[in-house]
């Protein structure tokens, strides 16, 4: 079974996705049919998802994001890096929290990178314990809006 969704597309995308020449679909369905094509990607339809929490030693918290700064500014400038935003807890103030998102082919590039290498090397000496991670390949290009909360 092949699917094909337009979800991650905006309603322009969708339009002229669906716009393709019969011909085209045709030959895509001449394909599928024949066990060619076993699946359909829409480029710019999947991220990497990445959240991190860093827990922080306290004379280090202070500290933490000078100690990060030219990591993430390096990151956020990264071919392929839609965000790399910092947030620390409410609660703990010696927890922090990365967020972060690469386009589906980029995150590679962003750990072999000198300057991941570069922090991987600098952070330790500020962590308490390892870093708790999420990171998962979602089927979306950026961030979408809330459809359980709407503000006119």
């Amino acid at each position: 079974m092949l699917a094909v969704t337009f979800n991650a597309l905006t309603p322009d995308e969708r339009r002229r996705a669906k716009g393709v020449l019969l011909v085209e679909w045709r030959a895509l369905v001449e394909k599928v049919y024949s066990g060619g094509v076993t699946e359909v990607h829409v480029k710019g339809s999947a991220m990497i998802f990445i959240v991190v929490k860093f827990k922080i030693k306290p004379d280090w918290s202070d500290r933490w994001l000078d100690l990060t700064r030219e990591f993430t500014e390096a990151t956020r400038n990264e071919p392929g890096n839609l965000w790399f935003d910092w947030s620390r807890s409410v609660e703990n103030p010696h927890e922090f929290v990365l967020v972060e998102a690469f386009t589906d082919d980029a995150a590679g590039d962003h750990v072999n990178s000198d300057h991941f290498t570069k922090a991987m090397q600098d952070m330790p000496q500020a962590l308490v314990d390892t870093p708790e991670i999420i990171s998962e390949k979602v089927s979306a290009d950026g961030w979408g809006r809330m459809g359980e909360l709407t503000v006119d």
